[in-house]
């Protein structure tokens, strides 16, 4: 059977067939909404504009009660039937359970708990069973040991069952890599992927592009004609983030376009990754990490920064010269409409599936280029009268995060104001580690990546985490 059995996972979705190919259609955990009864929990996702969730029984309904007894044909029907009056699939279904507890009659236990998500997934109509990797102990709670071969090789072990369960069923057993657990990195997550698909016969194909400092190190640049090549031929890239120690690191003695950085803006320009999505959204648990007042933070709050990403000041013209004895830098800003007219329908696209609200971000009291940009954002604006818009000045939009970051939903802007407001926004969240990144291009086309640069502090302490690289 040449099916594809295990997945990394984190982020809940599903693909609608339409005009000759799938849509992917973005959704959200159950357990980050409410913890609720059934009938207010799923409705609840429906109305926040979400079209499919990720949810894990025990930690999204309030009177479930945890159990193989509890997980019912019945229960699966009725949470079937709910979801459909209310027009939202259940993409994952998550089983938060440790295969590798030393306990072993607790690990019965789990294999049990298991099974029985399985069955309820196959009735459920869900085709994932989301999974994390455990620890070696029977607390659930991180030691050095879970990052050890051993560690790693006892989860591959205790997952071959699970997966040929699974495969009984036709549902994929998705597993979620995180810091503290065994599978905490991508590398790991690879071996357990080739180690399941050497037992069951399927080939997984990984194809290594280098950029930044690796490319330099190997090639003398940040980024050559054949990485560009590859990643063109690609469905998809996946980006690690780059960069290095600006103070100590070599690759910063040489000259701006042979640096890192110089790479990564090679690659958008080339792969033409014009949209680039940025969501800052404040995780429960990171609560006491955001820098802002309670009274602030309220419930939290979930925005996206939709930044231009292939025009602007990063791109224009610049250059270093003597003028009059003086010398005298020049970077060139330049907009044209067409690019202002393809990012702001993405961003109001983006704000259709959101809660319909535009802040477009410019300087327009002082910049032709951001007078234009308003020009036409409003003449998109017309084109969805369900959305409102609004102008907002740059520098008060960088006060108004951190006065009121609630009020935005969409934010919409060009390429240098984006770059700073993301990175303003990431920071009241509580860590900018934490946030994922899109750039896409005019297709279907997209890179992804983490929204924050290297950590070269911590540089093989194996203590970064690898969350924004998975989401």
């Amino acid at each position: 059977m040449n099916v594809h059995n295990v997945q990394i996972c984190s982020v809940a979705y599903t693909g609608v067939y339409r005009n000759g190919g799938y849509i992917m259609r973005i959704g959200i955990r159950a357990h980050d909404v409410a913890y609720a009864p059934l009938d207010e929990l799923i409705p609840n996702i429906h109305k926040q504009g979400f079209h499919c969730m990720h949810i894990a029984l025990t930690k999204s309904i309030k009177e479930f009660k945890p159990g193989v007894e509890t997980m019912t044909p019945g229960l699966a029907m009725y949470i079937k039937e709910l979801c459909a009056e209310n027009k939202v699939d259940v993409a994952v279904l998550g089983c938060y359970l440790n295969l590798c507890n030393p306990n072993p009659e607790k690990h019965k236990e789990i294999v049990e708990k298991y099974k029985a998500h399985i069955r309820f997934a196959s009735i459920l109509g869900c085709g994932v069973v989301g999974t994390e990797t455990g620890a070696v102990n029977e607390e659930y709670k991180y030691e050095p040991a879970n990052h050890s071969d051993e560690a790693l090789q006892c989860f591959i072990d205790n997952l071959r069952p699970i997966v040929k369960y699974a495969e009984q069923f036709g549902v994929i057993v998705a597993i979620e890599p995180v810091w503290k657990h065994i599978v905490n990195t991508v590398e790991r997550a690879r071996k357990v992927l080739d180690a399941i698909g050497a037992k069951f016969g399927h080939t997984f194909t990984y194809d290594e592009i280098l950029m930044g400092g690796c490319s330099i190190d190997a090639t003398g640049v940040p980024l050559t004609d054949d990485a560009i090549a590859h990643a063109k031929a690609a469905d998809a890239v996946l980006m690690g983030s780059i960069g290095g120690n600006t103070a100590t690191s070599p690759w910063y003695k040489l000259e701006p376009s042979l640096r890192p950085e110089a790479g990564l803006l090679k690659l958008r320009k080339a792969l033409n990754l014009f949209a680039n999505l940025r969501p800052a959204y404040l995780y429960e648990e990171l609560k006491e990490a955001c820098p802002l007042r309670d009274d602030i933070i309220g419930d939290g709050f979930d925005m996206m920064i939709m930044r231009e990403l292939t025009g602007g000041l990063y791109f224009g013209e610049r250059k270093t010269e003597e003028v009059d004895g003086v010398m005298t830098a020049t970077d060139t800003l330049t907009y044209n409409e067409n690019e202002i007219r393809r990012i702001a329908k993405r961003g109001f696209d983006i704000a259709m599936k959101r809660r319909r609200k535009v802040t477009s971000v410019d300087k327009a009291n002082v910049l032709d280029s951001s007078r234009l940009w308003r020009k036409i954002v409003e003449e998109v604006a017309k084109d969805y009268p369900e959305v409102t818009y609004e102008h907002m000045l740059v520098d008060n939009c960088a006060m108004q995060l951190v006065k009121d970051p609630k009020q935005f939903d969409v934010i919409l802007t060009e390429n240098m104001f984006g770059d700073i407001l993301s990175d303003e926004a990431s920071m009241i969240t509580g860590s900018i580690g934490m946030l994922s990144s899109a750039s896409l291009a005019e297709g279907k086309f997209g890179l992804y990546e983490p929204s924050h640069g290297s950590a070269p502090d911590i540089a093989g302490q194996d203590i970064a985490n690898p969350i924004a690289t998975i989401l």
